[in-house]
């Protein structure tokens, strides 16, 4: 996981001059240009064309201490087996609920997925639909503030739920069952997602 982590630093900082491509994974499915160009016998396309976000060298030391945080063993300690904190919770699983990253979108919609699940999580369901729809001058029905509820007591139920022990032990056994899943999935199809894969 570290090597993944450092090698979207690397990557994001090579330069035709000064490649750094030893920490991307090799092989001719790799996300990086650079490692699938060597592992088919071609020469490496420029790297200002294949380089989706270049960094520039120069500011290696302001970026590097918040790498050196994400591959430090106390958080990636917390993310074993997939875990998260608190899965239900947590803003990212908020967001991609709304815009999957298995599938392309567009910009906007990815903008619209994260404001959306940045005001939910903050304000609640029923708050973000009545605010908006405000904003928007449109009226807002009985219908909408009814199905807003009944989401926000439907997270407040299962987020009860989950603190319970015996639901600790299903909730093991499920996230096993997906584990295994994917890990078939992953055997059959290959990878289909990786860190700076875009």
């Amino acid at each position: 996981m570290k090597t993944a982590i450092y090698a979207t630093l690397l990557h994001s900082i090579s330069t035709d001059a000064k490649p750094q491509h030893s920490k991307c994974p090799a092989g001719e499915n790799s996300w990086c240009f650079y490692q699938s160009a060597i592992a088919n016998g071609e020469k490496p396309n420029n790297h200002k064309l294949n380089v989706g976000t270049p960094i520039n060298e120069k500011f290696l030391t302001k970026i590097l201490p918040i790498y050196q945080r994400l591959a430090s063993n106390e958080l990636l300690e917390r993310c074993i087996r997939c875990g998260t904190q608190n899965a239900n919770e947590s803003l990212h699983s908020m967001i991609w609920a709304k815009c999957p990253k298995e599938i392309f979108v567009n910009k906007r919609r990815v903008k619209r997925a994260v404001t959306e699940a940045v005001c939910e999580y903050n304000k609640g369901t029923v708050r973000t639909i009545v605010e908006t729809q405000k904003a928007l001058g449109v009226a807002t029905g009985g219908s909408t503030k009814q199905l807003a509820t009944i989401l926000d007591c439907r997270k407040q139920k299962f987020r009860k739920r989950r603190q319970n022990a015996s639901n600790k032990l299903a909730l093991k056994l499920i996230k096993k069952a997906i584990h295994k899943k994917e890990l078939l999935a992953r055997r059959r199809e290959g990878m289909t997602y990786g860190a700076g894969q875009f």
